[in-house]
């Protein structure tokens, strides 16, 4: 089951700004496209959907993009809350054009990604 059609999907223009936001609550991920910068994620969750789980902005971005894969410019961890990095490590491990930087919160909160990584055996 697809979460995306492509005919409901319009890729961005070159110079426009697009914003697409995700999540359970609406805001546990959002994608970007940023004229002069390219794609970006800011955090990474996931849904589920009966016995499928999905990642909504990898998947969003295999669907309005492809079949040219650009390298995303940059993935953001805001905060190691799991409903806001459940899905980074598949993010970096699936996207077919590659990541050229990742970043993430290095304030409060280290432990709790640490315990994360080390449950879930995702990014280090």
């Amino acid at each position: 089951m697809p979460l995306f059609s492509k005919d409901t999907l319009t890729l961005p223009k070159e110079d426009e700004l697009e914003i697409s936001i995700f999540g359970p609550g609406y805001g546990e991920s959002i994608v970007l496209h940023i004229p002069q910068v390219g794609w970006g994620i800011i955090d990474s969750c996931v849904q589920k959907f009966g016995n499928t789980t999905i990642i909504p902005t990898l998947e969003y971005l295999l669907n309005i993009i492809k079949p040219s894969f650009p390298k995303l410019a940059f993935v953001i961890l805001t905060h190691p809350y799991q409903a806001h990095c459940e899905g980074l490590d598949k993010i970096i491990k699936e996207y077919p054009g590659g990541v050229d930087r990742v970043c993430r919160h290095d304030g409060y909160g280290i432990r709790e990604l640490r315990a994360y990584n080390a449950d879930s055996n995702t990014i280090a």
